[in-house]
């Protein structure tokens, strides 16, 4: 996987300007309340659109603006699966409200308590992302659901690729330093982290598609 490549290949579009106008326009849509769910359908939208674009070894992967219905609907699909495994979130989460409305009281069990909630929200979070990203790549191919909703073949598929994973994890999170770093820049920084970050992520996603679609590939070619 090529980090630098995420973060270049945008540029090498002779439409970059208006395709990133676009993403940055719907990235802020995307912040206001109720009407903010469509931005951000549109912009995972594009970011499938991105990762099909890779699949199919386009020169050019950054998409077109065409076809919202169809990335709406994909951008849907994608809210509705990150809802429904962020729903163990909410037990320990009220735990924690609870914590900080009580101030902080009940000595040394509730601070481990809430130690392990904590630790908790993290391997969750960290398991789910993983997930995600794995039902994604199915997403992309059939479109449907479901695809993020069959744990045991998405749990096949990221244990038997597990460093191509951890290799898309570490740079994902590194990407996201990166553009918090451009986002702190004086006026602009912000918008450029906003117009960047669906591609650059998206671009990421369809890497870790690509090599996983290659071991596949080679995988059946040695059965045969």
């Amino acid at each position: 996987m090529n980090l630098s490549r995420a973060f270049t290949f945008a540029f090498e579009d002779p439409q970059w300007g208006g395709k990133l106008a676009l993403v940055l326009l719907w990235g802020l849509v995307a912040m206001v309340p109720l009407l903010g769910l469509a931005g951000m359908a549109m912009l995972a939208g594009y970011g499938f659109d991105l990762l099909r674009n890779q699949l199919a070894g386009k020169p050019r992967p950054l998409p077109e603006w065409t076809d919202f219905n169809s990335r709406l609907g994909d951008g849907f699909n994608a809210l509705v699966a990150i809802f429904v495994y962020n729903i163990p979130n909410a037990l320990p989460l009220c735990g924690l409200l609870l914590f900080v409305s009580s101030g902080g009281e009940g000595g040394i069990l509730a601070l481990l308590t809430l130690c392990c909630l904590l630790l908790f929200l993290l391997l969750w979070n960290l398991f789910i992302g993983l997930m995600l990203a794995t039902g994604a790549t199915r997403y992309a191919e059939t479109r449907q659901l479901t695809a993020w909703f069959q744990p045991g073949e998405l749990w096949d598929t990221l244990r038997g690729n597990s460093d191509l994973f951890l290799q898309w994890l570490f740079y994902s999170v590194l990407a996201n330093l990166v553009l918090g770093l451009v986002a702190g820049l004086p006026f602009v920084g912000w918008l450029i982290s906003l117009a960047l970050g669906v591609p650059v992520q998206g671009h990421l996603l369809g890497q870790l598609a690509v090599a996983l679609a290659a071991r596949e590939k080679d995988a059946s070619a040695d059965a045969a």
